[in-house]
């Protein structure tokens, strides 16, 4: 039996996700993203002691703060470093931290049921956490803010 055209596009479709998301180029980018985004989180940490045992600044507003370079740092470096792409620069940034901020909140809704709702340790969740939206993350930054825009 032959297949319709609108089979075949769909097979099509999936062999290309496939080959796109397998290869040694987008291993490489995930592994830099990661080690990226480890990075922002200790200058985050790092900063967020700073602004807040060594400065004094209130500690929301020092985590406001801290969040924020740990984000522009990741932003520049994946920017330059990863994916190559400094054309557009202010509209990939306005992806990029979209895509973190709706990371954070998916983070912080993981965590809450997880802990709160299911009853699970919160590390465990937390852990399962970065793992999803980390994921979630790199694949929209790489298709979308490092590919499309």
């Amino acid at each position: 039996m032959k297949q319709n055209g609108t089979e075949e596009n769909r097979e099509r479709q999936t062999m290309l996700l496939k080959e796109s998301i397998f290869n040694t180029k987008t291993l490489r980018q995930t592994f830099l993203y990661f080690c990226i985004g480890a990075t922002a989180s200790i200058v985050d940490s790092l900063l967020y002691i700073l602004f807040t045992r060594k400065i004094g600044i209130y500690f929301l507003l020092a985590n406001f703060m801290s969040v924020n370079i740990g984000i522009t740092f990741s932003f520049l470096l994946n920017s330059f470093f990863n994916f190559r792409k400094t054309h557009r620069l202010l509209k990939r940034a306005f992806s990029f931290y979209g895509v973190c901020y709706f990371g954070m909140l998916l983070s912080m809704t993981i965590l809450y049921t997880g802990t709160r709702l299911l009853g699970f340790p919160d590390i465990p969740v937390k852990i399962f956490s970065v793992l999803l939206t980390g994921g979630f993350q790199f694949l929209f930054n790489k298709f979308i803010t490092f590919g499309k825009i």
